[in-house]
């Protein structure tokens, strides 16, 4: 286990280098890894984008708040 845990400050870098970058080098909503935007996950996540929006509305309808 102790493979693939990282240390607090190890864990810690994407949070420090997004605080630190200037906010036009950075992706709103992007993931990051090892304190570089991470394409490939972030492909995955533009490709759920509409189930996301379409299980919103269903839990709007479903909660009446809509």
């Amino acid at each position: 286990m102790l493979l693939f845990m990282r240390s607090a400050s190890s864990g810690a870098q994407n949070i420090i280098q997004a605080v630190v970058e200037d906010e036009n080098n950075l992706v709103n909503g992007g993931f990051y890894k090892e304190c570089k935007l991470a394409v490939e996950q972030n492909a995955k996540m533009d490709d759920m984008a509409e189930i996301g929006q379409k299980l919103w509305e269903i839990s709007e309808n479903l909660t009446d708040l809509k």
